[in-house]
């Protein structure tokens, strides 16, 4: 976290600003470096009257700052609170304009043919100043009754990135758009403009034909900051601002408004009270209807398989979703390819165009008091696998433990990823059994190992004449233990196996 420092406070700092002052207003810029410089001489000879007069300045200032309370970022409270009154007076600005431009008109006929921009930027990243470096700008003009006009489009040359920004940079565009930062796809460059030749040609759409001065053009409406992880208005805000530096224009130029405000006011415009707040018609524009349509993006995303971050497939979809949800009301033929995608299903939009502000839910009919239609099945376990135990290790040392060691693992579901890894790691063994004993050794044809070491010709097989003396494999003191569930049945099975089988 950056702090901010406290400025310097001295009488030879006031003297230097009062300085710097002077020389700005006779047409030279000085920094205060050079300023430094210059009026070390001069304050040399200063009197030390005029000295004096610096010096009770720096104490008033030195004063004023001791008295001053600042936030965890080292800046006056006082700033930030002017800061903060500044923004509520332009979104109540804003609010009052966008409501005036809907519920103003008494022409009805006025409305509908009102002209609106929508602008949306890709960028590819942004650096410690909070300056944007665009990648894709995009917009695009509609009305009521003619639905979408024209849209302008271009990939963005922002020329070199800063330092230390590449990784970042290249990470963002992976996730979003996929815009090469070197504007090649195939080693062949993709088509692209400066920003500053793609904001001119906006201006000349938005500069009313009738002469008016700059500051009155229509404002361009976007989605807020705090509901879009692409900081979209931000990066309008602050591409503006470096092209009315770069064209000496004033910063009021262009006028950036908030698009889920204008959707609300004419959604009740058009039939009242039928979006409750603009939070629903954020919600509605976030929802985006017509996110996968085909055709509307530019040839390197839809090539990309990336449509839905394209620009200009961004700035169509607002404008079909916001026609296909108050045309109707007002009257207004919906148009494929104009109010809504050329491919778009009316019927089926017609039916569910209202859901997020006018379908109510449906009440559930009550539950009869009859235990046979509201019986509630029981949910099914699933089957677990079959379990081999560690009584297993007796017969076979070498594999039959180390199976059993994993399997036992699996059941507990705690150790590489659980039952599902260990199962993929090492293939469930075969049952025990005579034939498939002899098998084995036959076809190894050497010295047998394992399970195969027990059905060998020279192999001695253990005899159990009393189970009372192995009861972890299934022995028991009382015939009754036979009848058991469990482990220690099958186990003792498979002795009665083995002893009906033994060779004297």
């Amino acid at each position: 976290m950056n702090r901010r420092k406290k400025p310097i406070v001295n009488a030879f700092s006031c003297f230097m600003r009062d300085f710097q002052s002077e020389q700005r207003a006779a047409g030279r810029n000085y920094t205060l470096e050079q300023c430094s410089k210059l009026c070390d001489q001069l304050w040399k000879a200063l009197p030390e009257t005029e000295k004096a007069y610096y010096q009770s300045r720096a104490n008033a200032e030195k004063n004023r700052l001791k008295a001053e309370k600042y936030n965890s970022l080292g800046e006056p409270l006082e700033r930030v609170l002017q800061r903060q009154l500044g923004e509520d007076l332009k979104i109540r600005e804003m609010n009052g304009e966008i409501e005036y431009a809907v519920h103003g008109m008494e022409d009805p006929e006025i409305l509908l043919t009102k002209v609106f921009h929508l602008i949306h930027i890709n960028y590819f990243c942004k650096d410690d100043r909070g300056q944007f470096y665009p990648a894709e700008m995009a917009m695009a003009e509609f009305t009521i009754r003619d639905g979408l006009i024209r849209v302008v489009h271009s990939l963005i040359n922002s020329g070199k990135l800063p330092v230390g920004y590449f990784a970042t940079a290249r990470e963002h565009c992976a996730d979003t758009h996929r815009t090469p930062l070197d504007l090649k796809h195939n080693n062949k460059p993709l088509e692209s403009q400066n920003p500053t030749d793609f904001l001119k040609s906006i201006m000349k759409i938005l500069q009313p034909e009738n002469g008016t001065s700059m500051g009155e053009m229509p404002p361009l409406y976007t989605m807020p900051d705090e509901v879009n992880v692409l900081l979209n208005e931000s990066c309008v805000l602050n591409a503006l601002d470096i092209f009315c530096l770069s064209q000496n224009l004033s910063e009021n130029t262009f006028k950036v408004y908030s698009l889920p405000k204008l959707f609300y006011e004419l959604r009740n415009k058009a039939q009242k009270d039928t979006c409750p707040s603009v939070s629903t018609a954020l919600s509605i524009l976030e929802t985006d209807t017509y996110k996968y349509t085909n055709g509307i993006a530019c040839d390197f995303h839809e090539e990309e398989d990336v449509a839905q971050y394209c620009s200009k497939s961004i700035v169509q979809r607002w404008v079909y979703t916001i026609c296909d949800h108050i045309c109707k009301d007002f009257k207004v033929a919906i148009t494929p390819g104009f109010h809504v995608p050329k491919q778009a299903d009316l019927d089926g939009a017609s039916r569910n165009r209202r859901k997020h502000v006018e379908e109510k839910p449906k009440a559930s009919a009550p539950l009869k008091e009859n235990r046979n239609t509201n019986y509630i099945p029981r949910k099914e376990e699933p089957l677990r696998e079959p379990h081999y135990s560690r009584s297993g290790s007796y017969w076979d040392s070498d594999a039959s433990s180390v199976h059993s060691s994993v399997v036992t693992t699996a059941d507990d579901g705690n150790m590489y990823g659980g039952a599902g890894a260990a199962a993929a790691a090492v293939e469930e063994p075969p049952r025990r059994t005579w034939s498939n004993m002899a098998t084995a050794s036959s076809a190894s044809g050497s010295t047998a190992s394992g399970w195969a070491k027990v059905a060998s010709a020279d192999a001695v097989v253990p005899k159990f004449d009393n189970l009372d003396d192995f009861p972890s494999i299934g022995g028991s003191r009382s015939n009754n233990n036979q009848n058991r569930r469990g482990r220690g049945r099958g186990q003792t099975n498979l002795i009665g196996d083995f002893r009906s089988l033994r060779m004297d």
